[in-house]
């Protein structure tokens, strides 16, 4: 589980190759161009990112993980199957009209539109219908009672009705920073939005600028070309910056989280006593210690710990080869001796960051010492992922 890692210039070194030179625009340096600004359509960090200075959603994520009203001013919960949202009033567009229930019917419908192709309408099997009970009253109406529906309506953000194709270039949101312009590939520009309903941004703007090296996002940071990197610095850099005077680093608890996805339809690893094998194989506290240099912790869960739903006695895997050999054995993969591996299995990592194959490295370090061949495997993101939705991959 890593945390929330954020590094800032403290003293700005001058403004002379910065993206802007207004000193009151922040500009934020971030590893990887947004896929799709449409909040439809965002799915990846980078345009979630985005999305959430430039749009609201009926719901958000307070800082204990609980579901809390934004757009929305209460939810209720009539029917098992009925939920009711009371819209804010008074709440404008970047374009200056007011938010109604017609923008919110629009976005939702949209959503679940399968002519649209939004890869949100998986999370809405249990909607039937949402409509608007007058202008600013939006009625959810599900098939079946599902009562974790309402994690739902924290995206997407919510947006005009009517908005067609043309939005995702002139972006129109409800957020504290509207849309100025995205040089693809290269910067999002925002500017403060001064009829946010909750107050107007105290900065002049916030510009995204696209870095995909990481140690060209340390320099920015340096040179004050940059103001801000947020989590997107390896461990390593991060500890080589700390000696900097000019630099701020701020540090909290955080949500995301790295995993290893086993192909369960995979004859070998759809034997739990492997799976168990390799999860007991790993050390991690080695992993976070050493290679994320104390810059996470081990999770046990896909909830991290300050969320109000964690399980603190969850069980996690300690760090045991011999249990490991022994589940192996149990499997019927004895060791064969000599420099024979017991089996072998293939490990599909991304290019993004270079932080991902000093990690697969130490894991194949670590199943080798259990008698488990592991080749490492990288590729661009893109034919990675097409690799995992058709099913071509161990792990």
């Amino acid at each position: 589980m890593k945390p929330y890692l954020a590094l800032l210039v403290a003293l700005s070194a001058g403004c002379l190759h910065r993206a802007t030179a207004d000193a009151n625009i922040i500009v934020v340096v971030i590893q990887a161009a947004p896929n799709n600004l449409d909040p439809r359509f965002a799915t990846d960090d980078a345009a979630q990112k985005s999305d959430q200075l430039m749009f609201n959603s009926l719901m958000r994520l307070d800082e204990h993980m609980r579901v809390v009203p934004d757009l929305a001013e209460t939810l209720g919960m009539p029917s098992p199957t009925t939920y009711v949202a009371t819209l804010r009033r008074g709440v404008k567009f970047h374009d200056g009209h007011e938010l109604t229930s017609e923008d919110v019917v629009f976005t939702y419908q949209s959503v679940l539109d399968p002519k649209v192709l939004s890869p949100l309408r998986g999370g809405y099997r249990e909607l039937a219908r949402v409509e608007a009970r007058d202008r600013y009253t939006v009625v959810f109406t599900l098939n079946a009672p599902f009562p974790s529906f309402p994690i739902n309506l924290v995206l997407p953000g919510i947006m005009p009705a009517g908005s067609g194709r043309a939005f995702r270039d002139h972006l129109v949101g409800t957020g504290p920073y509207r849309f100025v312009r995205y040089l693809v590939d290269d910067r999002l520009e925002l500017a403060p939005f001064e009829d946010y309903f909750r107050g107007a941004p105290r900065n002049g703007g916030v510009i995204l600028r696209i870095v995909p090296d990481d140690i060209m996002r340390g320099l920015e940071l340096r040179k004050g070309t940059a103001d801000v990197v947020v989590n997107d610095l390896s461990p390593d850099l991060v500890y080589q910056l700390k000696g900097y005077s000019q630099l701020q680093e701020i540090e909290s608890p955080g949500v995301d989280y790295q995993y290893i996805g086993l192909n369960l339809r995979d004859p070998i690893l759809r034997d739990v006593r492997v799976r168990q094998a390799l999860a007991y194989a790993i050390d991690r506290h080695a992993i976070v210690d050493y290679l994320r240099r104390g810059l996470a912790t081990p999770a046990v869960g896909l909830m991290p710990p300050l969320s109000w739903a964690f399980a603190s006695d969850s069980f996690s895997f300690p760090y045991d080869p011999a249990r490991a050999r022994a589940l192996l054995d149990e499997a019927g993969l004895p060791d064969p001796g000599g420099a024979a591996p017991r089996l072998r299995l293939s490990l599909k990592i991304s290019q993004d960051q270079e932080f991902n194959r000093l990690q697969a490295t130490v894991i194949q370090q670590n199943l080798q010492n259990i008698g488990v061949a592991l080749d490492v495997r990288s590729y661009e993101f893109a034919t990675m992922y097409a690799d995992v939705l058709a099913g071509n991959f161990q792990m």
